[in-house]
């Protein structure tokens, strides 16, 4: 996943403002922190983002998925978790947990249920 351009340079901005604003070709995006823990040098936020896929994707951004899908003016909003870890003030490390499938399926990249010929029926022993 990629960050924005802008990061915070301490922990008292980042628990303030731990999710910038993304903007990428694809899609307009804004986050929205609704939870935030602070442990020692460690921030974790949890945020649910939203957008709408209005470009050609051009990055690797959601490991590539959205590079060269045609945009469908589809509206999605997710739920991502991040983990930031500080020394000396500023961030040395960043994980997410994002559901990107879940952001493909909400813009009709992905489908919702499985194709007929792809279904089975389960056994009941």
């Amino acid at each position: 996943m990629a960050m924005a351009q802008t990061f915070p340079d301490d922990k008292r901005r980042g628990r303030r403002r731990a999710i910038p604003t993304h903007a990428e070709p694809p899609r307009t995006a804004s986050a929205l922190n609704f939870e935030t823990t602070a442990s020692g040098d460690l921030i974790i936020v949890l945020t649910r983002t939203s957008g709408t896929h209005r470009g050609v994707g051009q990055t690797d951004i959601y490991g590539g998925m959205l590079r060269g899908a045609q945009p469908l003016g589809k509206h999605f909003e997710v739920l991502r978790a991040h983990w930031w870890r500080f020394k000396d003030g500023k961030i040395v490390w960043h994980q997410v947990v994002s559901d990107d499938l879940g952001m493909m399926r909400q813009l009709g990249l992905i489908p919702d249920t499985l194709p007929a010929g792809k279904l089975v029926n389960p056994s009941r022993d």
